[in-house]
């Protein structure tokens, strides 16, 4: 350096120290005992080497920019976090479906109305809904086997009324269809935005405005509730008896209040209507952990247990009444309590399921959860 000062050479400002063989730079403002480098060489008793370059040779694809700079009021967290790139469905295809299933439900609707006419309210025929729920089905193929418990439910409860509707003073056959349409409206609704907050489509849900007012969170002293509704596409490699899901809410490695477990239930294979899935529809609530008690990166872990029947004719099971159960975790999911823009998380939201393997070390899952689409394996559980 004192020979660069000798010949003349340009201003210091248009040169840079940067540690020899890596791309790290000393900042002028800053000392040499500041830098992890430097104290590395001391453990290991190596010589600090540095060099000096011209500021046209840094290293600046990774500098901010003017264009970084004008981003920043409209940047948004999905824009730079690793998520699905591939498009599953289009606006086109969706928007197709979605016509089918309105025109299928506004025939049904106009077949009872029609049926009431030329019928006696003690004798109501039966009419057919196949149309629409072979219309729903449809989006839940375009959609990877994704079909909600709601979906499932509302369909159900449509088809029974359509089969054993029984007369009523207060409501009529048609609207108790119409009942049930709108409540098959509101469910597709809801699998298509939960849909689009977990993969990438070429298209944005308009989300409807909310009639309640703001409330902070350190005003709600309410338990913390979650419903745990179902797994989706479950792996056709669990052959358990029966599976049961643990949550527990962490803060960092610590776990906040006690671990609350659904009822077992049994995996459920495609049948007529319905892809493979596996019910719970458990509500749990964390009475320890009222939601104003919560941190800010505080999470929700799920975890997915298969549990066997043990056979053997061990001690322990010859001495007991009871059917005995081996417990094996299959995987886990979580989600944030709260959003980049410090807003609770709430409503439906799909978690991709984890095998145990990732990110899992001595009983505990560490980091943030997960982001939504950066799942490698484009057909996992949910």
């Amino acid at each position: 350096m004192q020979l660069t000062y000798g010949l003349d050479a340009p201003a210091t400002t248009q040169y840079t120290l940067k540690v020899w063989g890596s791309n790290e730079y000393l900042v002028p403002t800053t000392f040499l005992s500041d830098y992890e480098y430097v104290h590395d060489c001391i453990k290991l008793d190596e010589d600090v080497i540095l060099i000096l370059i011209p500021d046209s040779k840094k290293d600046k694809s990774f500098a901010r920019t003017v264009a970084d700079d004008n981003d920043d009021e409209t940047l948004k967290f999905e824009n730079i976090i690793p998520n699905d790139s591939n498009v599953r469905i289009t606006y086109e295809k969706l928007n197709i479906l979605l016509e089918t299933v309105e025109n299928e439900m506004r025939k049904l609707e106009d077949a009872s109305v029609q049926v009431e006419k030329n019928t006696t309210p003690s004798v109501m025929p039966g009419i057919q809904p196949l149309n629409v729920i072979q219309s729903v089905k449809y989006i839940v193929n375009l959609m990877g086997d994704l079909c909600t418990l709601d979906i499932m439910n509302t369909i159900e409860a449509l088809e029974e009324t359509c089969r054993n509707f029984l007369p009523s003073n207060k409501t009529t056959f048609s609207e108790f269809i119409t009942n049930h349409c709108n409540k098959i409206r509101f469910a597709v609704q809801n699998l298509i935005e939960m849909y689009c907050q977990a993969f990438s489509v070429d298209f944005e849900v308009k989300s409807t405005s909310s009639n309640e007012s703001m409330r902070y969170v350190h005003d709600i002293m309410d338990s913390v509730v979650v419903r745990i509704c179902a797994i989706y596409r479950p792996s056709f490699e669990w052959e358990h008896e029966e599976y049961t899901v643990a949550a527990q809410i962490y803060h960092g490695t610590k776990k906040i209040g006690k671990s609350l477990c659904t009822q077992p239930t049994r995996k459920y294979d495609r049948d007529k209507y319905w892809p493979a899935r596996i019910v719970f529809d458990h509500w749990l609530e964390f009475e320890d952990v009222p939601i104003n008690s919560l941190a800010r990166e505080s999470r929700l872990v799920v975890q997915i247990y298969g549990r066997t029947l043990v056979t053997s004719d061990s001690e322990e099971t010859k001495n007991s009444s009871a059917p005995i159960y081996k417990e094996e975790e299959i995987g886990w999911a979580a989600v944030q309590f709260f959003n980049y823009e410090s807003s609770m998380n709430q409503g439906s939201i799909l978690l991709s399921m984890w095998p145990k393997e990732s990110n899992y070390i001595n009983d505990h899952i560490y980091g943030p959860s997960p982001a939504m689409g950066s799942h490698p394996d484009p057909e996992h559980s949910l």
